[in-house]
Formats: C-alpha cells, sequence, structure tokens
C-alpha cells in the first residue's frame, strides 16, 4: 500500500515538472513576441494621435512623450488611466505646442457596452480637439464654462475621462 502511494507520488510529480517545463519553455519563447507586439501597439498609438510626429521620446515611462517632426518639438502626448463605470480605461492623448488637444484616443477600456463604450466613439473624443485645458470640462458639470457633452446615459464614464484628461493637462 506504501508502495503504491509513492508510486502514484513519483508518477505526479514527473506530470507536474513536464507540465511546468513545458509552461516555460513556450513562455520563454513567447515573452519577446508578446513584448514587441505591445510595443507595436503603443507606437501605433503615439502615431494616430499625432500623425505628423516623425521620433516619440519618452519623457515618463509609459505616460508621457515629447513627439518631434524632424529636430522640432511638435507636441506632447499624454497617457493617462482614469477609472470608469466599469473599470480602468487607458487613455492617450496629444497636445500641440500651444497646449490645446490634437486627438484623444481610448486604447482600453472596460465600459458597459452599448452605454459606456460609447466613450470611444469619435463623436464623444472629437469634442475635445482644439480644446485647451480650461474648456476641457463637462457642460452637465458646468454650465457656463463646459464645452463637452457627455454621453447619455454614461455620465461617470465621460467624467471620468474628461477630468482626468483636465487635470494630467496642467501637470
Amino acid at each position: 500500500m506504501i508502495k503504491d502511494a509513492i508510486k502514484r507520488v513519483i508518477i505526479l510529480f514527473i506530470i507536474c515538472s513536464v507540465a511546468a517545463g513545458s509552461l516555460s519553455y513556450v513562455y520563454s519563447i513567447t515573452k519577446p513576441k508578446i513584448e514587441q507586439y505591445v510595443i507595436d501597439e503603443l507606437n501605433n498609438s503615439l502615431k494616430k494621435v499625432m500623425p505628423e510626429g516623425t521620433k516619440f521620446e519618452e519623457v515618463t515611462k509609459s505616460a508621457k512623450w515629447n513627439v518631434y517632426k524632424g529636430e522640432s518639438i511638435i507636441g506632447t502626448i499624454n497617457k493617462v488611466n482614469p477609472l470608469g463605470y466599469g473599470g480602468p480605461v487607458q487613455i492617450i492623448y496629444g497636445l500641440d505646442n500651444e497646449k490645446k488637444i490634437v486627438k484623444v484616443l481610448i486604447i482600453d477600456q472596460t465600459e458597459t457596452p452599448g452605454l459606456g463604450t460609447k466613450i470611444a466613439e469619435s463623436k464623444f473624443l472629437d469634442q475635445f480637439i482644439g480644446k485647451t485645458e480650461n474648456e476641457v470640462v463637462l457642460i452637465k458639470d458646468d454650465q457656463i464654462n463646459g464645452k463637452i457633452d457627455a454621453v447619455t446615459a454614461a455620465t461617470i464614464s465621460s467624467r471620468a475621462l474628461t477630468n482626468a484628461v483636465k487635470k494630467s493637462m496642467n501637470q
């Protein structure tokens, strides 16, 4: 009986060792490809925000980049991660040298399908283009100074994005 138990433990140990070794091998092969994919996706997103940029220099690790056209800085790109209604929302946006928004792009979000996800649509995001820090306010929050209409039935998501962009523009 004890011999059978020892035999089973040894067999289980061998199976677990083979499985762990296989997973480790697969991870070592896929890790560089996944890392390169993440870098490529980020570079594509930076280029979408400021297509005229020829070089993107990281200023703050994964949060801020200076954008160059040739040797001249033409603006910056910032990344913010506010908490929306459904979870974190990853946003990048570009500012020109006059501190006006060039474009806002949502990289990733987990908002409610059909409602909160509408913050990723151009109808909402295009409202930010050309705005300065003082203009990045929801009309719903400030009838006088507000310049941005919230997405209907997605006020929390709209407010999270708007407030995050406004706050980071000041930094």
